[in-house]
């Protein structure tokens, strides 16, 4: 019973993956490069101040790993809207929304990480950049909450 469970729950993982990766595959792979971005450039700013902890380190490793998880769990949201869509309609209306507003909120994230651990190293930056970076964060927020409104109240965005 519990191989029939644990098949079950990776074809389901692989499912939900599969259905999105031809539309979320560029910005998965672009958030990842700036993940790993952040943590060099956390890692030179603990280096540069005196402030390197493995603990640190492992924890911010932590952390990383688990946005896969939220990617994970906001794609099978998208994937469960979109069977119940197609379900009710009888066509295709499957949109990766939700997975790609939690990339995207990520993907800004680490770059304010990276533009404020630069700042920290003694990186002259320009002041505006930081305020752009974060003005976009609030705009990918706003965006999820548009698209949560379209949901609940039917407008699956295909008019």
């Amino acid at each position: 019973m519990n191989n029939t469970w644990a098949k079950m729950s990776l074809s389901t993982a692989l499912a939900v993956l599969g259905s999105t990766a031809n539309r979320v595959a560029v910005p998965f792979c672009v958030m990842c490069v700036l993940m790993c971005a952040d943590y060099i450039t956390g890692l030179a700013k603990s280096w540069q101040t005196g402030t390197l902890s493995s603990r640190e380190g492992l924890k911010g490793l932590v952390k990383k790993l688990s946005y896969g998880l939220a990617i994970v769990a906001s794609a099978g949201v998208d994937f469960i809207i979109g069977y119940f869509c197609e379900s009710a309609k009888g066509g295709s209306c499957y949109r990766p929304i939700f997975v790609l507003l939690i990339i995207s909120w990520f993907s800004v994230n680490e770059c304010i990480s990276i533009l404020e651990n630069l700042n920290e190293a003694g990186v002259p930056l320009p002041a505006f950049l930081l305020k752009a970076a974060k003005k976009l964060k609030k705009e990918v927020e706003n965006k999820g909450e548009e698209e949560e409104v379209d949901k609940h109240d039917g407008n699956d965005g295909n008019e």
